[in-house]
Formats: structure tokens, C-alpha cells, sequence
């Protein structure tokens, strides 16, 4: 969620609304940008599914979120060869993602 124009302009934050693919990589760059202060190099994104956690009735076990991906074997499949999807790789403070493994 975008909390324009309750957040700062300017850099990698236009002045406007951001929102799907232009607000998924300004979360991108967030991200490399506080992971590379902790001293890693890059960040993978395979993008799974999230599930809902705003309440406690919506904690789930891991075998139900890892069912909701497809399964354990299905999940593996797509981490590894990136079936069902190519996961991004971003290297840190990196603009434009690299698709593949």
C-alpha cells in the first residue's frame, strides 16, 4: 500500500499514487537498499502468493501456506527451475530486475 501524499517525494518515490508493477519496485529497491545496511548482496523474490495475517485467525500452519503454493514438490519445482513463474533476483540498489534463477 502507497502512502501518498503522506510520504516523502523525491528519489526513487514519485508524486503521485503508486500502485501494481511501478509500487512492486519501489518495495524492490526498499528492500535491497535495508537488506545491503545488513551486509547482503542480494535479494531473491520468488513471487508466492501472500496470505492474509491481520488477525490471529488468520495464522496457518506451514503445511496449509506451502498446500496453498501448489505443494511441497510443486513448490520445490518452481524454486529451483522456476516453473510456474520465474523468480526475480535483485541485486542491491539494482533498478531493473534480473528474471531467472
Amino acid at each position: 500500500m502507497d502512502l501518498y501524499p503522506q510520504r516523502k517525494v523525491g528519489d526513487i518515490y514519485p508524486a503521485r499514487v503508486l500502485k501494481g508493477g511501478a509500487l512492486s519496485q519501489v518495495l524492490v529497491v526498499e528492500a535491497t537498499r535495508a537488506l545491503s545496511i545488513l551486509g547482503s548482496e542480494m535479494y531473491l523474490r520468488w513471487g508466492l502468493e501472500n496470505r492474509p495475517y491481520n488477525t490471529q485467525r488468520d495464522v496457518a500452519p506451514p503445511e496449509k501456506v506451502i498446500r496453498g503454493w501448489g505443494g511441497e514438490e510443486q513448490l520445490v519445482d518452481r524454486l529451483i527451475e522456476g516453473h510456474g513463474g520465474v523468480p526475480t533476483h535483485d541485486r542491491c540498489f539494482s533498478r531493473q530486475p534480473f528474471e531467472g534463477l
